[in-house]
């Protein structure tokens, strides 16, 4: 077997078996978060599609890195097949576009909602700080 090929099948076997310690670590993790009674009903609902796209995305590497291991030209010889060749290429790369989406996707929404709490605890901040404020007037008078 030529040494590019095994290197395929050694990257093709890591992407997998990232994607699928993904997958269970995001379980767990799931898992986890489900136990917490503190949790609000948003932030529940913002970690159950969290926990969507995670597991899409990893299930997606996973997907990406057994489409690898088959895109050697044992499995598809490109030179008899070009269309079928062409089409599976275009399957890894659309996997891997989706992907990408998704962790933008990910990115973007826990930045809005880590913004989102940030500012509520700044507003409570600027509360506790009025109250303060004026307990010290309260005091001084």
């Amino acid at each position: 077997m030529k040494p590019d090929l095994i290197m395929l099948h050694v990257v093709a076997a890591v992407i997998t078996l990232l994607g699928g310690w993904l997958m269970w670590w995001h379980r767990a993790q799931w898992v986890q978060q489900q136990m917490n009674p503190q949790l609000e009903p948003a932030e529940r609902l913002f970690l159950k599609s969290q926990y969507r796209r995670r597991m899409q995305a990893s299930a997606m590497l996973t997907t990406l890195g057994v489409l690898l291991n088959g895109s050697n030209e044992f499995l598809i010889p490109w030179q008899r097949f070009p269309l079928q060749f062409f089409i599976y290429v275009t399957m890894m790369l659309v996997v891997t576009a989706w992907m990408v989406l998704l962790a933008m996707g990910d990115w973007f929404a826990t930045r809005a909602v880590h913004q989102a709490a940030l500012a509520r605890l700044k507003e409570h901040q600027r509360h506790l700080e009025r109250t303060v404020g004026q307990m010290r007037n309260y005091k001084d008078q």
